[in-house]
């Protein structure tokens, strides 16, 4: 309910069948209001996603960077959205890498790590040949397009020659089940810190 989300210090607003969660820091999430979608919640400063019923609001579960489990996988998350698989992909910019959480078996993993992002974006000097930033990636914003392929925008600082960028990464399927291939694209380069997508 939108009082338990307040003592979590969230707010929830309801529009066109959809639900926007926000944490007062400008980080909102959007889930479908539907019945049998939970509604996905990601906490930026406590490193946390709350898996929550969409129709009662009761708490499901808490994926948190404090439980041993989870303890490196997730560190500040900046944007969640849902895979083809009907997984939920989270960024994570504490540690530079885009994080699985399986819905079926409530765990995190790592999909795309900070090692492969650091190949995109890096604060070494000089950094990987083809690099579009000078800093560390900070993914942000994330959404699978009509592609397949996941769109993450690189959140670089503000001003537009800090190397925030949009980045498309190639997946292979094994039916819904997306994996990068290791294959990436800067589609839109010289933004200041993008943050949603």
């Amino acid at each position: 309910t939108a009082s338990q989300l307040a003592a979590l210090g969230l707010t929830v607003n309801t529009l066109n069948a959809r639900v926007a969660v926000s944490d007062g820091h400008g980080h909102v999430t959007l889930s479908s209001a539907s019945t049998a979608t939970p509604l996905v919640v990601a906490s930026h400063y406590d490193s946390a996603v709350y898996i929550l019923d969409a129709v009662s609001g009761v708490l499901l579960d808490t994926i948190s960077a404090a439980t041993a489990s989870h303890a490196g996988i997730i560190d500040q998350i900046a944007g969640i959205t849902t895979g083809p698989d009907g997984n939920v992909y989270i960024s994570s910019q504490g540690n530079n890498s885009i994080v699985k959480y399986d819905v079926l078996t409530r765990t995190l993993s790592t999909f795309i790590t900070s090692a492969q992002l650091a190949v995109i974006a890096n604060p070494a000097s000089p950094g990987p040949a083809g690099a579009v930033s000078t800093r560390a990636f900070n993914p942000a914003g994330l959404r699978f397009g009509p592609d397949g392929s996941l769109y993450v925008s690189l959140n670089g600082g503000q001003t537009a020659t800090s190397g925030g960028a949009v980045i498309r990464f190639a997946m292979n399927y094994s039916g819904a089940t997306p994996s990068y291939t290791g294959s990436w694209a800067a589609i839109a380069t010289g933004l200041v810190q993008p943050t949603g997508m």
